[in-house]
Formats: structure tokens, C-alpha cells, sequence
């Protein structure tokens, strides 16, 4: 809804402006001018920016949402036909001095009005590309505004060439000069005035300085381009152009600067939502988390008084693994040595229940350095948890291999394991665990744009690769 009135607010400005300069160009206040120039170069005109507020502002929003394409395309035949008519007398009123028969203006007007048609076709389909391309919210500001610059830079392109065809000496320099001189201005108050307003705490007058230069320089610039190509209006003509499209691209960089800080504030919530959901099965645990500890301390003492090593190991790596997930699972971000430490514990504690079975087959590969990398909490125990509680059978041959490396901050983890059938008195076949698919909500989430996940999976066969950009952009 409020990019449509943007839109509103620009084509009205370039209708107006349109208007402006054919009165400004060839302004006769004779009778014969009215009835055979002004009238007949305003109604053309008006039904084009008629028409394309009529579709764009009513049809489109009615019928595109419920996908009515036999309205959508009823409507645009209707535009289609009233602006041949209107061209057609336009025409035959225009050219009154050569007599042209009603046929003759009609199959001369027919290349424009359909010209005209697949224009505005070929500017809904690229704005709907548009807007899709920057609603991704994983990505990146820059990300999300460069297919905008390829798109406006190829409708640029494609106009210049129409206006170099036709030798328009008109509309031809304007094009070259006004409308890049509005759009470096946009880009320049969008990416860098707007957002450092924002940083001083909106202070205007530092503000005003910073843009006045930046528009006289820039329209500095483009004014010589525009001056040496012989151009066909007058400087007046020029200014005046300037300034309606400086006042459109300002208008359109505030629409685009709220709507990057809406997206980046819904950005935040999300993962403050997220990463709540996903850590609320760890925050149940800390219930009485010192009786706990008391209560393995004792089991521990008691195992190692029976000298019962395998014991005494397993409940110490249990009692390091819940010191974990209560102390170091509320952090956002954590060392990478830290989630190695708690792989391996948990890896431990599985090995001694497998322990003295030749068919099952664990290799693991952690590093023992990892550096000064961090990475959120809990993200790569969910697939080894995932590996364990479907790659092990007691009865047939199964194996588990992880594998674990980082290097100038990218992260390599692959599990690889074998699948079987759950056996009914098996502890893990009804266990539960955090989930892949909220692993991929978290990494959306803290690594949008920084992270691979692959998953392949046969009958007999599971197998997952990570990687991670772990290094702040």
C-alpha cells in the first residue's frame, strides 16, 4: 500500500511535469494552437497517466492478490482501446494542415499505443521482481538493492536507446543527465546520509549541509554533460527538471531507508523469538541445578570408591555436560572450544554404552586448537545426537563418522552414519531432541547468508555437511 503511493506521487510529479514542459516549449495563446496542439498533446497525456493509475491503483491491487486474470486482462485491453481512440483524434487534430483520414492516424498511432502497452507490461513484471528480490530478509541490505540497480539500470539503458533511435533531442539529454544526477542523489542519500542522520541523532542541520553539497556537486557534474550535447530546451527547462526528480528521489530513498530499518527490526525480533524457542528446552532444565550436581557428586564418589572407572568417567562428562547447557547455553555466542569440549563429552558418554560391540564402528575427528573462533551455543550436538539415536544397532553391523575442522574461520563438520531400524527396548528410539529443522530456523537466523547445509539420505545411509563463515563481516 505505500509503495502505491509512491508510485502516485511520482507519476503525478512526472505527469506534471510532462504538462509543464509542453506548455513551456511551444506556448501559443492562439485559438489554432489550443484547439490543434495543447488539446491534442494534453489528452494524450492524460489517458496515458489515466490509465496507468487506473490499473496500477485499482485493477492490480482488486484482482492480482485472488490471481483474476481474465479481469486483469479485460481492464488492460479497455486502457488499451480508449488510448488508441484518444491517439487517434489527438492525432487527426494535430496534423489538421496534411487532412489525414481516420485510418491513417490509427495506423499511426498504433506503434506508440502498443509501445506504450508493453512498457508498463515490462514495469510491473520488473517491479514485482523487485520487490520479491529485496523481501529476503536473510539478506543483506546491498544484497537485496543490487538486483534494484541492475533493473533500473537496464530500463535506463533501454529507454536511452529509444530516445537515441528517434534522435529526441528533447527528452534525449534529460535522460542522460537529469535522471542518473536523481538517482546518484537517491543512492547517496539512502546509503550514507540518511543512515548517518539516523547515527547523529537526527540532526537536521548537519543533515541539510551534508545533502546540499552532496546535490550541488553531483549536479555539478551532469550539468556539463548535459550542456555539451546540444541539448533542445532551455536551462530553465533543465532546472526545473532537476528539481522535480531531486524531490522524487528524495521521496523514494525515505520510503526505501523505513523500510530497511522495518525489515531490520523485524530481523531482530525474529531471532530474539528464535533463539528463545529454541533454548526453552534447555532453560526447563535448570531446575534445582545445585541438587543435581550434589546428587552426581555422590554417584560420582560412590563409583570411585567401587572402583568402577567406566562409572566415575561417564558421570563426570554427564555432570561437565550439564554444567554446559545451564551456564554456557544462555550465552549468544560461545568459543568454538567449548562446543568441541561438549562434542566429545557427549560422544564419551555414548561410546561407553557401545563399548565392547565389534560391529558398531565410531570415528571421530575433533580438533584439540581451535583458536579464538566463537559460534552459538548447541548448534552442531543435534546432528551427532541425531547420529547416535538412528545410525546404532545392537544386532547389525552400523558405523558413525564425524568429522570436525576450521581454518581462517570457516567450519567444516560432516556426521556420517549409517540408518536402522529402532528396536522396541532400544533407550534412544523415543528420545528426544532439539530438531533439525530448528537448527536451520537458528542458523537462518544468527548466520543469514554465512552457512551451507547439506543433507543426504538413502535407506541405509545419513549424511550431513556444514560449513560456516564464522568471522563477523
Amino acid at each position: 500500500m505505500e509503495f502505491r503511493k509512491v508510485e502516485l506521487w511520482i507519476s503525478s510529479g512526472i505527469y506534471v511535469f510532462v504538462v509543464y514542459m509542453n506548455l513551456l516549449s511551444t506556448y501559443d495563446p492562439t485559438a489554432s494552437y489550443i484547439n490543434h496542439h495543447l488539446l491534442p498533446g494534453l489528452s494524450s497525456i492524460t489517458i496515458v497517466y489515466l490509465s496507468f493509475l487506473g490499473i496500477n491503483n485499482i485493477i492490480l491491487p482488486k484482482y492480482l492478490p485472488g490471481q483474476k486474470w481474465g479481469n486483469i486482462c479485460l481492464a488492460g485491453l479497455a486502457a488499451v482501446f480508449m488510448m488508441t481512440v484518444v491517439f487517434t483524434v489527438s492525432h487527426h487534430y494535430f496534423h489538421f494542415d496534411q487532412q489525414p483520414s481516420v485510418q491513417d492516424s490509427f495506423l499511426h498511432i498504433l506503434p506508440s499505443v502498443l509501445l506504450i502497452a508493453v512498457l508498463f507490461f515490462v514495469y510491473n513484471i520488473l517491479k514485482r521482481l523487485v520487490i520479491n528480490l529485496r523481501a529476503g530478509s536473510t539478506k543483506t541490505i546491498i544484497q537485496r538493492s543490487f538486483p534494484t540497480f541492475v533493473v533500473t539500470f537496464l530500463v535506463w539503458f533501454t529507454v536511452l536507446l529509444l530516445f537515441m533511435v528517434t534522435n529526441n533531442r528533447h527528452f534525449g539529454p534529460l535522460w542522460v543527465s537529469v535522471v542518473p544526477f536523481a538517482y546518484f542523489i537517491y543512492l547517496i542519500n539512502l546509503y550514507w546520509l540518511l543512515p548517518e542522520y539516523e547515527r547523529t541523532h537526527k540532526n537536521g542541520l548537519i543533515y541539510g549541509v551534508k545533502a546540499c553539497i552532496a546535490v550541488v556537486m553531483v549536479w555539478m557534474f551532469f550539468f556539463l554533460i548535459w550542456s555539451e550535447m546540444l541539448p533542445a530546451i532551455t536551462l530553465e527547462s533543465y532546472m526545473a527538471a532537476s528539481f522535480l526528480l531531486l524531490m522524487i528521489s528524495g521521496l523514494l530513498s525515505w520510503f526505501s531507508h523505513k523500510q530497511n530499518l522495518d525489515q531490520w527490526q523485524l530481523s531482530v525480533l525474529q531471532q530474539e523469538l528464535g533463539k528463545s524457542s529454541a533454548d526453552l528446552s534447555f532453560l526447563r532444565s535448570q531446575i534445582n541445578p545445585h541438587f543435581l550436581f550434589n546428587i552426581l557428586n555422590t554417584l560420582y564418589g560412590t563409583a570411585m570408591q567401587e572402583k568402577a572407572a567406566r562409572t566415575s568417567q561417564g558421570i563426570q562428562k554427564l555432570g561437565d555436560m550439564m554444567r554446559f547447557m545451564l551456564y554456557q547455553n544462555t550465552l549468544d555466542f560461545i568459543p568454538l572450544e567449548r562446543e568441541v569440549t561438549y562434542l566429545r563429552d557427549y560422544i564419551h558418554l555414548q561410546q561407553l554404552r557401545i563399548a565392547g560391540l565389534d560391529q558398531i564402528n565410531v570415528q571421530v575427528s575433533l580438533p584439540q586448537n581451535t583458536g579464538d573462533d566463537v559460534i552459538a551455543p548447541m548448534l552442531l550436538i543435534p546432528f551427532v545426537e541425531n547420529a547416535f539415536k538412528h545410525g546404532i544397532s545392537l544386532k547389525h553391523r552400523s558405523w558413525i563418522h564425524i568429522s570436525l575442522s576450521c581454518e581462517n574461520g570457516e567450519l567444516d563438520f560432516d556426521v556420517y552414519n549409517s540408518l536402522n531400524a529402532k528396536q522396541g527396548n532400544d533407550p534412544e528410539a523415543d528420545a528426544g531432541g532439539i530438531g533439525l529443522e530448528n537448527v536451520r530456523q537458528r542458523m537462518d537466523l544468527l548466520y543469514p547468508g554465512k552457512y551451507q547445509l547439506n543433507i543426504r539420505e538413502s535407506k541405509t545411509e545419513y549424511f550431513v555437511h556444514m560449513t560456516i563463515n564464522l568471522r563477523p563481516e
